[in-house]
């Protein structure tokens, strides 16, 4: 469970970036609240455990509070944040790996273990080649995408926050997903966005 540091400040996303380039606390209470418990979802997603992501979300705020003058808008920001966080889970789940290599050397892992961390690996791949594919995406598509699938916001809610009619909303999302048929197989589409969908839920 995350602490909440804050309530909502209320500051756009033109102040908040200025607030952060002066190192002004209530524009990182801000992101925090804004995004935290999305990373910390999409951490958990990837690693499978909840102190790990806990751990891991909290980490990509810090790196954010060290570089805070070096973000030039809201989506450069959030960028970075899910970057960091996926970066640190995969890293998390290749150090499980190799820790279970050296315990199937020394026959200390069972076999569930062993199946918990290839489910959890071959997830995390899917979920890295997705991020890869969507920072490729027109901005446009990419926030729509972003604030669709790792948001969870609303037609209605996008629309409004990209000063956009919601049949706009609509169109950048079929293509997005027609893009993203190019790089996965539908059945592999369908089960990486459930994820996504389930991390949102949770």
């Amino acid at each position: 469970m995350r602490v909440t540091l804050s309530q909502e400040t209320g500051m756009n996303d033109d102040l908040i970036i200025k607030g952060l380039n002066q190192k002004d606390i209530k524009a990182f209470y801000t992101i925090y609240d804004r995004w935290f418990s999305q990373l910390y979802l999409f951490a958990r997603k990837i690693t499978g455990n909840e102190e790990e992501a806990l751990d891991i979300a909290t980490d990509a705020y810090a790196k954010v509070w060290e570089q805070a003058a070096h973000f030039d808008s809201v989506d450069h920001l959030r960028g970075f944040l899910y970057t960091t966080t996926r970066n640190s889970a995969v890293s998390y789940l290749r150090s499980l790996k190799a820790k279970r290599n050296y315990a199937e050397q020394m026959g200390a892992m069972s076999r569930e273990e062993e199946n918990a961390i290839e489910r959890y690996s071959a997830e995390a791949a899917l979920l890295e080649r997705l991020y890869a594919v969507i920072q490729q995406l027109p901005e446009k598509q990419r926030q729509v995408f972003t604030l669709s699938y790792l948001e969870g916001k609303t037609t209605a809610e996008i629309a409004q926050k990209l000063h956009i009619a919601e049949k706009t909303v609509y169109a950048h999302r079929d293509q997005v997903v027609k893009k993203l048929r190019l790089f996965f197989s539908r059945q592999q589409l369908l089960f990486v966005l459930y994820l996504l969908y389930q991390a949102i839920k949770k």
